[in-house]
């Protein structure tokens, strides 16, 4: 089996305030090439790990109906997780009234993994950002199929910080419960990771698709094709983004400043966990929900943070 994966596309109908570029033009061109790709490598399906849109409500015909086109059009199923920017305030109730839903209801080939799905020889189980990560323990698995889950958490594979949980970690939690996942196909973290191995589970996270912040200019757009088949190691290409222009050609000169400094500084391990960590500084309300969720302030609380959020994008 070959499959196409790709994370966080933040589809938005609103530019970040360092992008210089057409912003929603890159998004859809990004998206359309993605599953062109997928098209071309003969694909079984496609796979988001979440954040596909960047806020629980969008307006913009301009960038709805072109993506549309893509998702419903390409002739190719769409397996997604659910990430916080698709629903308001980590609250799965929401999204019912969610651009995510409405594209889904629209878009037959667009379908959120609410139950564990077999494709063809694999098995596709999400855990959507409001569940607890270990509970992916608690779900039949098929024996026969290759087993992926679709994870919208912060994993990562260095030193862990905030509410990241390292894969090795993690392969723990799923081998105390009897998991045997063959593969997990991470989002949420934007710098994403490099491919690897941990007791037998393999870990793909090719980065967020949408570069938002300052933070993502030193950094080109990546998606990933699989090829699966029980029994065997997996093959996965990452791949840069062919239309993504580089970084200091779509941010202002500030972004460029930052890149060419970086080039002569080597940080702290503090701040390069917090670099790769890719909390983008104008959104703030997301790192002070990810902190409030860690330490147990009440979802009443979290759900107007999320309310700000959204008017200020």
């Amino acid at each position: 089996m070959r499959f196409v994966f790709y994370t966080d596309a933040q589809l938005s109908g609103q530019t970040p305030r360092h992008r210089t570029d057409d912003y929603q033009g890159a998004l859809v061109a990004k998206l359309e090439e993605v599953y062109g790709a997928a098209v071309a490598e003969k694909a079984d399906f496609v796979v988001c790990g979440g954040d596909l849109f960047n806020s629980h409500r969008i307006f913009s015909y301009e960038l709805l109906s072109p993506v549309m086109d893509v998702l419903c059009d390409c002739g190719l199923d769409t397996y997604a997780a659910v990430g916080q920017h698709d629903i308001l305030g980590y609250n799965p109730t929401t999204y019912k009234s969610s651009t995510l839903a409405f594209v889904v209801q629209r878009c037959r080939s667009l379908n959120v993994i609410w139950d564990p799905v077999r494709v063809g020889d694999v098995q596709l189980v999400a855990s959507h950002v409001w569940e607890d990560l270990r509970d992916a323990a608690n779900h039949e698995l098929d024996g026969g199929a290759w087993k992926v889950l679709v994870a919208h958490h912060l994993l990562t594979n260095k030193q862990t910080v905030f509410e990241s949980v390292n894969t090795g970690e993690f392969a723990g939690w799923m081998r105390e419960g009897g998991a045997g996942y063959d593969m997990v196909l991470s989002g949420d973290l934007h710098d994403g990771y490099d491919v690897h191995e941990v007791d037998g589970m393999w870990f793909c996270n090719p980065g967020s698709l949408a570069r938002q912040a300052i933070s993502d200019a030193g950094r080109m757009p990546r998606y990933a094709v699989v090829e699966v088949e029980p029994g065997e190691i997996p093959v996965v290409d990452l791949r840069d983004v062919k239309c993504a222009r580089p970084g200091n050609e779509v941010f202002g000169e500030t972004a460029a400043e930052v890149m060419r400094e970086s080039a002569d500084f080597d940080p702290t391990a503090f701040v390069r966990e917090v670099e790769d960590f890719e909390v983008e500084s104008a959104d703030v309300h997301e790192l002070v929900q990810k902190v409030g969720r860690a330490k147990g302030i009440r979802p009443e609380i979290l759900a107007y943070i999320a309310s700000k959020s959204e008017k200020t994008q």
